[in-house]
Order: structure tokens, then sequence, then C-alpha cells
């Protein structure tokens, strides 16, 4: 059988793994924007990584409300 974890369980495994790589947050991750869509005070946005030979080599999606990215500008401002 398989193990089944809650999603916020599942962050939180997350969360500790990236804490245990990199240390304290924040930290910056960088990717390229594939794609980006607006919708409804939300910000949709496929990610992806390409090597130095145009190969993608990771891709993600991110979902960012636009109440949180103002924000997050305004706190590093």
């Amino acid at each position: 059988m398989h193990a089944e974890y809650r999603l916020s369980d599942l962050l939180q495994i997350v969360q500790h793994g990236m804490h245990e790589l990199f240390g304290s947050f924040p930290f910056r991750c960088i990717a390229e924007i594939s794609k980006y869509k607006e919708h409804k005070g939300r910000i949709y946005l496929d990610l992806m990584e390409v090597d130095e030979t145009g190969n993608i080599t990771a891709q993600a999606k991110a979902i960012v409300w636009q109440e949180q990215l103002v924000r997050d500008y305004c706190r590093v401002m």
C-alpha cells in the first residue's frame, strides 16, 4: 500500500527538505517563465530551467496571488 499524506504534511516535508539543503529562508530560485497568464487576481506561471545546450532540465508551475506579490514587492523596497 502506498503512503498517504495530507497536502499540509507534504508541504511541511518539502519545506523541511529545502531548509536542510539551503539553510534559513528566504532563498532565490532562478527560472525562465515559459508561460504567463493572469486570471481573477492570480498569476499562473509555467517555469523552466534550460541547460547550455538548450535542453529543458526542469519544469514547474506556480500560482502567485497578486496581493501577495504586491506585499512582497513593498517589503523589498
